[in-house]
């Protein structure tokens, strides 16, 4: 396989091996009549279609190993096709990577007790704490060693960097106005809205455990300070309305919608019916004013 390299041309000679088979039946029928006997005793048909399908062969073989040859020793110099490495492939080459290396030290730490089902449970719960870190869920750590713990801790320490680096960066260059794919633009508003909220839940948690961050003492000096700076204004009372008032306010709304709808049903248009409008609209918003004037007059 590896050194004839046909396996890299197998289409091209499964085809021409069909082609020779298909002449094959066709021979097959017109010569051999007595259906009983498989071989009719005619070699030279069979004999003749592969000679010259070897003839055909060998020298388009020569070429496409001669080919493969200089590929192998001088790589591929004369191709115009090149392999662009995508953003994509960079971050899954660097995952790949990461994995690799915190897997090393995993067997390095188990030693001979490793198999292949602790390396699979181990590769689980490292996606499952990622996927933690990122939706801001806390990780439990059910039934893993503190050697576990700490490589997983370093994995994210490591993973979490390079994801706010890197969306930063391009972040960083959706600002300057460089040309940046549609999709690279939503994935990294995602990113970024992702970061915001973790921020956010951060910050409100630190609060709840640490906060108020004002002392008392303070409070009371901002509160002393505010009150004599409305004494220097002269700053008037603000009146709040009394309980007994309410059967009266009541009444004056009533009345104030009965002449509103009267209006309405009479059907007058005029400038003295729409400022009189006007005026029953500012009543009914502010009822507390206008029974505290008819009171006083």
């Amino acid at each position: 396989g590896h050194l004839t390299g046909i396996y890299r041309y197998k289409y091209k000679t499964i085809y021409q091996i069909r082609v020779c088979k298909s002449i094959q039946k066709i021979l097959y029928k017109k010569l051999n009549k007595n259906k009983k006997s498989i071989a009719f005793g005619f070699w030279a048909p069979f004999w003749r279609v592969w000679l010259f399908f070897m003839r055909g062969v060998s020298p388009v073989l020569q070429r496409w190993l001669s080919n493969l040859v200089s590929r192998h020793f001088f790589g591929r110099i004369k191709s115009k096709k090149t392999l662009q490495l995508t953003k994509q492939r960079i971050n899954t080459y660097y995952d790949i990577e990461l994995k690799k290396i915190l897997l090393n030290e995993f067997e390095k730490i188990t030693k001979k007790t490793s198999n292949k089902n602790c390396t699979k449970i181990f590769t689980r719960t490292i996606n499952k704490a990622w996927k933690c870190w990122k939706a801001n869920l806390p990780w439990t750590k059910n039934n893993i060693s503190f050697q576990y713990q700490k490589l997983i801790i370093k994995y994210l320490k490591v993973k979490s960097e390079w994801y706010i680096q890197t969306t930063f960066i391009d972040r960083e260059k959706i600002r300057r106005g460089s040309k940046i794919d549609k999709i690279l633009i939503k994935k990294n508003t995602g990113k970024m809205t992702r970061l915001w909220f973790r921020a956010e839940q951060n910050r409100q948690m630190n609060y709840i455990e640490k906060g108020p961050y004002i002392l008392f003492s303070e409070i009371l000096q901002a509160f002393n300070i505010f009150s004599e700076w409305l004494n220097l204004i002269r700053f008037p009372l603000i009146s709040l309305p009394c309980f007994s008032q309410k059967s009266d306010l009541k009444l004056l709304v009533l009345s104030v919608e009965n002449i509103r709808e009267n209006n309405l049903h009479l059907g007058i248009n005029s400038g003295k019916f729409n400022n009189e409008s006007k005026k029953l609209e500012n009543i009914l918003n502010n009822p507390y004013l206008t029974l505290k004037s008819i009171k006083e007059k």
